[in-house]
């Protein structure tokens, strides 16, 4: 007969040793977070505990402490909760407050970012060197119209959208012909002359209103653990590319081709969101 079932209904005491003697193996393990958790903070996590330092293994000790964290929490999920996010606003993390049962906040923080260096072979060479960076930091009112994980979302916060490039010559530039020996016979421009051209690509605005839909509720619930689920997206208005040289690129950044570059980025005024999540109830 396995463990377990040696072991006594809930709210009955356990029998001497019961738990004590079944720190042999991982159903035994499962035993024990069948029968702590339900109890929230009872008496076998004494229990629970001595199993833990009588085992040598290292996973089982991990599992053990992860069962004792559990049970020790309250029985029943309360109105508020934590969880691990990651979609197109970057990684991030969420602290949620249930203030009714159709009603929940939350407050979000994501980010995220890539560097990587390019070499172009043209004339000039030329080294690029991209940054690109994703995050948000938002606010949400969550509301669920048929009191279970569908919700609809609203909120507002900024969307830390920021792309920005330098290209760097690395080589001169001739102004003319080469000469029978490769060198230049007209004016030679070297890359200082030339100078360094770098683009960026941000929002204007600091705040952006957000609308989206989802699963899965934070605030409110019955179970522990929760999984989320959000498609939505922002509205950021078009965002705004800015030139910069400080060299013989300079007439490249003067404002009418500016303006021409950002009328293309027009119709970029909402930014999408799909986000994944795990979540727990404190």
């Amino acid at each position: 007969m396995p463990a377990c079932a040696r072991l006594r209904p809930c709210g009955s005491p356990p029998e001497p040793h019961s738990l004590l003697n079944s720190c042999g193996g991982f159903a035994d393990i499962v035993c024990l977070i069948r029968i702590a958790f339900p109890h929230g903070r009872s008496g076998y996590l004494a229990q629970v505990i001595h199993c833990t330092v009588e085992s040598a293994d290292m996973k089982r000790f991990l599992l053990l402490a992860a069962v004792v964290f559990l049970a020790a929490l309250p029985s029943e999920a309360q109105n508020l909760g934590v969880a691990l996010r990651a979609g197109t606003t970057g990684v991030g993390v969420q602290v949620g407050y249930g203030f009714h049962p159709r009603f929940n906040i939350r407050a979000h923080y994501s980010t995220f970012s890539h560097s990587r260096t390019e070499t172009s072979t043209g004339e000039p060479d030329l080294r690029i060197d991209a940054d690109a960076g994703v995050g948000a930091l938002a606010s949400f009112l969550d509301f669920h119209p048929f009191r279970n994980a569908f919700r609809l979302t609203a909120g507002a916060g900024q969307n830390a959208l920021d792309v920005s490039a330098t290209a760097t010559p690395l080589e001169s530039v001739c102004m003319g012909d080469e000469d029978g020996n490769g060198g230049c016979s007209g004016k030679s421009f070297s890359p200082q002359k030339l100078g360094n051209l770098t683009a960026r690509i941000s929002y204007p605005s600091a705040i952006h209103p957000y609308v989206g839909m989802g699963f899965g509720s934070l605030g409110n619930g019955k179970s522990l653990i929760t999984f989320l689920f959000d498609i939505g997206a922002y509205y950021t208005g078009s965002p705004e590319i800015e030139l910069y040289n400080d060299g013989l690129f300079s007439p490249t950044t003067d404002p009418e081709n500016v303006q021409v570059l950002n009328d293309g980025l027009e119709s970029f005024a909402w930014y999408p969101v799909v986000s994944l999540g795990i979540g727990i109830r404190l």
